[in-house]
């Protein structure tokens, strides 16, 4: 076997491990919600979030995680769904590397949904600050 071929083939496997695992991660988000019929949605987002901050979806899965059970303290009811979904909204848009980690765009809507807004103001104000931005926090 050449060694173009060895490549290919651990390429496959490890893609193949990468998406059993991204689906695992998505059912246990999806089982937190007790909404696995939708965990497709979790896969998606959680793709989308990870190649867009450059992180691992174990990285998106856990962060976001930790800051619904955040949100869930401060009485602002909403579902990990809705919480990822918010996530792709806020998303920089292109980012345009604006230096911005997902950990910190979580922690800023989670501040802004802390303080009263709501989930549409919070994602609009988070877009207009980040495309105004030069850069984010170092």
């Amino acid at each position: 076997m050449s060694e173009n071929h060895i490549s290919d083939a651990h390429e496959q496997l490890e893609n193949q491990y990468n998406n059993v695992r991204l689906r695992e991660l998505a059912d246990e988000l999806a089982g937190k919600d007790n909404a696995t019929d939708k965990t497709q949605l979790y896969v998606a987002f959680l793709h989308q979030l990870s190649t867009a901050y450059s992180r691992l979806p174990s990285h998106i899965a856990n962060t976001t995680a930790a800051s619904h059970e955040l949100l869930q303290r401060y009485r602002i009811h909403m579902s990990l769904l809705e919480l990822l979904e918010d996530m792709v909204r806020i998303q920089p848009q292109r980012r345009i590397n604006k230096g911005y980690a997902y950990s910190q765009v979580l922690c800023m809507y989670v501040f802004m949904r802390h303080e009263g807004k709501t989930r549409d103001t919070a994602c609009t104000d988070l877009v207009a600050q980040i495309a105004r931005s030069d850069h984010g926090f170092h």
